[in-house]
């Protein structure tokens, strides 16, 4: 079923794309689970590592210092998008379906990385500035914004690790970023170091992330570009800019919660905010390593077998509910215990309140590929820049008042109204099938039944009541039929499906 939306992209000028998926290699079930699984280990080692260390800065600086080094890392967030705008995306999806013009796209994507480089640092540099932050903040900024260098070499890996199907590359380079990053921070916190210290710890980071990933992906490398494709530059940044400007609209919002909860409340109020906030990557991470991992497969199907395509975003989608649904019930009933370990108990309810925004934030993360996959960039723009809107109109209503906790609700607000419900409605019209949520349902069903048990039981606010009410939400799963082998099978059947089809074709 056609649902007459289109989005005319243009044809790229190394010619026509390949439909079927004979680029695809021959073991490609093996290439996906290995892929997700070790994204997902990688990826919540590299959390649990990094949470260690900023427990460490919070316990020995407080909450103030670390709200300062939090804002000066929600900047460079902003700062990585400008570097990617949406170029990594478009060229993965050019090297998944043009596999021939790989080497040529990865040397236009390069040349790219070290304009866009220049421009996310002079952009830093005016942001930091132009806002009338102080001395220590500002110099922490520019030394640390330096990294941008570092990140655009790290983002050329990382599309070549995303279309060879070998990203457990990256996320092994990423973890020797992190050691590097522990031991700089743990040296400034034994020595008492200054923020611009922690700034050099975090480009330090960057050094061996870099290093690491040349090292595991020199053997795609392709070189320093010496003649430059013009027109194939042109069409990635044309194509690109609707991903882009929708990337840059959402990283924005994100790092308007440090922004405006600095303006509009204090820089203690940033450093609960983001210490809560840090419970959230594990869950988040283990979304976004499935969802990286399905993007090439979904890319590929959705050209070839449609079928496939809505069978496997369903399952992706099945399963992100029930990851969600054991986040929430984790970080919820043991908010005060995790915040404690920040020395920051009586702000459990700003990770209460969190628990709800990274639950929307993680069905977001699985439902939106889906719209770049199928050409609905042109409506991700508009939501992207509506969120921003909502978010700071909530914000300046909100936050002066409730501190915080306003900050989180205005974030719930609009992730749910900007984000996640009007991309399902927009990827639904594409596909021409609805998404079925009675997995959904019965998640909501056992996430209430399991917290319900542990205020019942007086076990609230405790890593037990955590542990206990988590074994009933799982074992809900299954009595419900929420979670079953069945699921996995069914993933299974999809890709098999689909080598089967790349080799028929």
């Amino acid at each position: 079923m056609d649902s007459g939306l289109k989005v005319d992209e243009g044809s790229p000028p190394g010619g026509a794309r390949r439909s079927d998926a004979d680029h695809l290699p021959p073991n490609l079930l093996w290439s996906v689970f290995k892929n997700t699984a070790a994204q997902a280990a990688a990826r919540l080692l590299i959390a649990g590592t990094k949470f260690a260390v900023y427990v460490l800065v919070v316990r020995t600086f407080g909450a103030e210092r670390f709200g300062e080094y939090s804002l000066i890392l929600a900047l460079l967030v902003l700062m990585e998008w400008i570097l990617d705008f949406g170029l990594n995306d478009i060229f993965v999806r050019e090297m998944c379906q043009r596999p021939e013009k790989r080497k040529d796209l990865l040397r236009t994507l390069a040349f790219a990385r070290v304009l866009q480089a220049i421009a996310a640092y002079a952009v830093l540099a005016v942001v930091l500035l132009s806002l009338g932050y102080e001395a220590s903040i500002r110099t922490a900024g520019l030394v640390a914004g330096t990294e941008v260098l570092l990140f655009s070499g790290i983002l050329y890996y990382r599309a070549l690790f995303k279309a060879t199907l070998t990203m457990e590359c990256e996320a092994l380079a990423e973890f020797a970023g992190v050691v590097v990053l522990v031991g700089g921070l743990g040296v400034v916190c034994l020595t008492k170091g200054s923020l611009t210290a922690m700034g050099l710890a975090f480009v330090a980071s960057r050094v061996a992330f870099f290093f690491a990933a040349h090292l595991l992906g020199r053997k795609w490398n392709v070189g320093v570009p010496r003649t430059l494709d013009r027109a194939e530059l042109a069409w990635g940044f044309k194509t690109a800019w609707p991903i882009g400007l929708t990337g840059l609209m959402v990283v924005l919002s994100q790092a308007l919660d440090c922004i405006l909860l600095e303006r509009l409340g204090d820089m203690e109020a940033v450093g609960v905010y983001a210490s809560a906030f840090r419970f959230a990557l594990p869950s988040l991470l283990i979304i976004t390593g499935l969802s990286g991992a399905l993007y090439p497969i979904l890319a590929s199907y959705w050209k070839a077998n449609r079928v496939e395509f809505r069978r496997t975003y369903q399952l992706g989608i099945d399963w992100t509910a029930i990851v969600v649904g054991m986040m929430f019930v984790v970080l919820h009933v043991s908010s005060t215990a995790l915040m404690g370990l920040f020395q920051l108990a009586e702000s459990a309810d700003a990770l209460r309140a969190l628990a709800w925004v990274f639950s929307a934030m993680a069905l977001t993360l699985m439902v939106a590929p889906a719209l770049y996959v199928v050409g609905g960039q042109k409506y991700a723009i508009v939501f992207s820049s509506c969120g921003v809107v909502i978010k700071c109109v909530l914000c300046f209503t909100l936050v002066p008042r409730f501190g915080y906790l306003g900050t989180a609700w205005s974030a719930f607000g609009a992730e749910v109204s900007a984000a996640l419900l009007p991309t399902l409605i927009v990827v639904q019209r594409y596909m021409g099938h609805r998404v079925q949520w009675w997995v959904f349902a019965k998640v909501v069903g056992c996430v209430a039944a399991a917290m319900g048990v542990s205020f019942a039981c007086d076990m609230h606010g405790s890593f037990l009541g955590a542990f206990v009410a988590l074994v009933i939400y799982c074992g809900l799963c299954f009595a419900t039929g929420a979670a079953r082998a069945g699921h996995v099978r069914k993933l299974i059947s999809a890709v098999r499906q689909r080598v089967r089809d790349g080799e028929s074709g």
